[in-house]
């Protein structure tokens, strides 16, 4: 990897989760700019769920009419859906897992693909069941920290 660093002549982007002091020496000698990012707080982690969900249409409501011939249609239509999500969602999500961007991309990623697949629109639920499948232990750990009612 040094030898590639060396005589690479372009424009290089590498990101690490290390911090500066870990980077071993030989790399970071041929680093030009070193940034670092603290970690998100809560307001942070809560913007960032609210702005990667509602990259997520919410359902129309002429997708919501309970017509008995187009049921099948409406539930394959819903699942490229979420519903609407409160502030106080957003905050029990922020709140309750620590987690940093990605892990938080991923989560909503894989959420989108299990609302699919069961054919409901994107939900609490299905994000709870999601984070505890990208974060593991980590999220398994914070269930204490808030009320998670029917989220299991």
């Amino acid at each position: 990897m040094l030898r590639l660093l060396e005589y690479y002549s372009g424009c290089l982007f590498l990101s690490s989760n290390r911090s500066a002091e870990r980077i071993d020496d030989a790399i970071a000698s041929r680093i030009t700019v070193m940034l670092g990012y603290p970690a998100l707080n809560e307001s942070g982690r809560e913007q960032v769920w609210k702005n990667l969900i509602e990259l997520v249409p919410t359902q129309p409501k002429s997708t919501t009419n309970t017509n008995t011939n187009n049921t099948t249609n409406n539930t394959t239509k819903s699942s490229r859906y979420r519903l609407e999500f409160t502030p106080q969602n957003y905050q029990t999500l922020a709140n309750g897992y620590d987690l940093n961007g990605r892990q938080i991309k991923n989560s909503i990623v894989l959420a989108r693909a299990l609302s699919r697949e069961r054919k409901l629109p994107l939900d609490m639920t299905i994000l709870h069941r999601a984070v505890m499948a990208v974060a593991g232990e980590k999220a398994q750990a914070a269930i204490p920290k808030f009320e998670i009612g029917d989220y299991h």
